[in-house]
């Protein structure tokens, strides 16, 4: 257990070094989370596939009744819950993403095949017959290198109903990897 426990801190400390050193992309995104929580509204998108994405996290009224064993009744209310907000949108947005790139992917992959075709689909898993794996992998890497080509970030923050007082962190710095090189590789992890 002692190795898992080493290689688990290992693997996060490669991942936060390589993927946002500096947090910045959750900072920008809660940042903006925060600012439409304090105008009590929701935060809205248009996911790459043309998804309608919705988020608003809202304070549960609780009622106990009852004593041993109690029954606990939740009831929506009208207000925003401002860290629900916050701690939701980063999760939720890159699920839009991985979600968008699983529809585009299964759209342009049945319409190169021209046909009829099986596939398996699950969360981020693809399955097909195995004459067409090769096609199924192209199809992967073109739309993930186009999807990701498009100004993903901006969009989203266009999509944004933001105050001119609205305080916003930076928006993060772009990297210098060229997303086009993913449509060379031999294997592909989203």
């Amino acid at each position: 257990m002692k190795c898992c426990d080493y290689l688990a801190v290992k693997l996060d400390q490669c991942i936060q070094e390589l993927v946002d050193p500096n947090g910045a992309m959750m900072d920008w995104l809660k940042s903006i989370a925060k600012a439409r929580a304090k105008n009590g509204g929701r935060i809205a998108w248009v996911s790459p596939s043309l998804f309608p994405v919705s988020q608003h996290a809202v304070i549960m009224k609780k009622r106990t009744v009852g004593k041993k064993p109690a029954m606990v009744f939740s009831t929506r209310t009208q207000k925003t819950d401002g860290l629900k907000q916050q701690n939701k949108i980063v999760p939720n947005f890159i699920h839009s993403l991985d979600a968008a790139h699983l529809v585009l992917t299964v759209n342009a992959f049945v319409k190169a095949v021209g046909e009829t075709v099986d596939i398996g689909v699950i969360h981020d898993g693809f399955s097909v017959h195995a004459s067409l794996v090769r096609r199924l992998q192209r199809t992967l890497a073109d739309t993930f290198a186009s999807m990701y080509s498009q100004p993903l970030l901006t969009s989203f923050f266009d999509q944004q109903e933001l105050n001119e007082s609205a305080e916003i962190k930076p928006k993060p710095i772009e990297g210098d990897f060229n997303i086009a090189d993913v449509r060379r590789a031999n294997y592909l992890f989203c």
